[in-house]
């Protein structure tokens, strides 16, 4: 087994095992373990179930009429409706969305850093880490 490989297996390992310490799991919100409050279910989860519903409905979410009397839903910047990846919601169900949206937050993160780090002439096992 090369240096190289087992770099990639040590950093699968690692990067799984603080996924699954981190509370992240299959279709569930991601969530902190025993904590009592979490934007991703007061937020992030309504907004997703919300733009779900209204697409998939034939509509465009302009406005919530859930909470608060009727409220911009489009305006909110958390609702993140002109955000690409947020379009997924269409495909996948609420919770697998912010599952599958935090994986390629990080993986999106990860392949910046380890380019930055690359760049700056650091040896693989450091931009790694």
């Amino acid at each position: 087994m090369s240096w190289s490989i087992s770099l990639k297996v040590a950093v699968a390992g690692l990067v799984a095992a603080f996924l699954i310490l981190s509370g992240f799991g299959p279709g569930a919100v991601p969530f902190i373990p025993k904590q009592s409050y979490t934007d991703a279910l007061t937020a992030h989860w309504s907004a997703a179930t919300v733009m779900r519903s209204a697409v998939l409905g034939g509509d465009y979410p302009l406005w919530q009429d859930v909470i608060f009397y009727e409220s911009p839903f489009a305006a909110n910047p958390l609702n993140k409706t002109s955000y690409p990846l947020q379009w997924l919601v269409v495909l996948l169900p609420a919770s697998l969305h912010l599952s599958v949206m935090v994986l390629l937050h990080l993986g999106i993160a990860g392949a910046g850093m380890w380019a930055w780090a690359r760049s700056l002439d650091l040896r693989p096992e450091a931009a790694a880490l």
